[in-house]
């Protein structure tokens, strides 16, 4: 191997390695922790709603992370469900969660 192709040969290794060990993202640090738990539960007629904004009534982990580069961040949940359930006469197969 000649100096040329050695020095190509360093330097596909050092930029490859960038990415492992560079610094993170713009974006990435500790999530917003000013965010609390809503939870609003409502009658209406023969339904239940019930609207929250998925923030943990408990302590969360620091998000972003090295495994997860999500935040916890508010979200818009709303669910109705009657107010007197009744056992359905066939099942009703179902995708992902409800």
């Amino acid at each position: 191997m000649n100096c040329q192709q050695l020095i190509l040969s360093a330097m596909g290794v050092i930029s490859g390695a960038v990415p492992l060990f560079g610094y993170p993202p713009p974006g990435f640090g500790p999530t917003d922790t000013t965010a609390t738990n809503q939870v609003k539960l409502v009658i209406k007629g023969n339904y239940r709603y019930i609207y929250a904004n998925g923030i943990p009534d408990h302590l969360a982990g620091q998000f972003p992370n090295r495994n997860n580069p999500n935040a916890i961040r508010p979200q818009h949940y709303e669910y109705r469900v009657p107010v007197e359930p009744k056992v359905a006469r066939n099942s009703t197969p179902c995708q992902h969660s409800i």
